[in-house]
This record gives C-alpha cells, structure tokens and sequence, in this order.
C-alpha cells in the first residue's frame, strides 16, 4: 500500500525508535535540514549580489566625482 503509514506502538518500537518522540524529532530535524541547506545554497548568489551592488554604486561614485566641476 503506497501512501500509508502505519503506526503501531509496541514495546519493541518504544524501546529501539523512542516512541513518539522519534518521529517528531525525525519531522522536525528533517525541515531544519531542508532550510538549512537551502540557506547555504543561496549564500553565494546572495553574497555576489551584494558585491556586485557595491562595486557598481563605487562605480557611478567615481564616475560622478570625475565628473565634477
């Protein structure tokens, strides 16, 4: 059967899985996983960004400074 889980609490699964507790670690580590690494696949395109801002705003800084006068 696709799509269903099926819970079943004995002893055995307490003792080797944690009980209930597993699985909301298991849910919550998962989406912590998730956005931490698409954080860290975002911060190159982020920092370069950044950069690329400030190098143009230096840009048109001195490009208006030698325009001056």
């Amino acid at each position: 059967m696709r799509g269903v889980r099926v819970y079943s609490w004995s002893q055995f699964e307490s003792k080797a899985f944690g009980g209930f507790w597993y699985e909301l670690k298991k849910k919550s580590l998962y989406h912590f996983t998730n956005l931490s690494s698409a954080w860290s696949s975002l911060w190159p395109s982020m920092i370069g960004t950044y950069l690329l801002v400030k190098w143009a705003e230096n840009k048109m800084h001195n490009s208006h400074l030698s325009h001056r006068d």
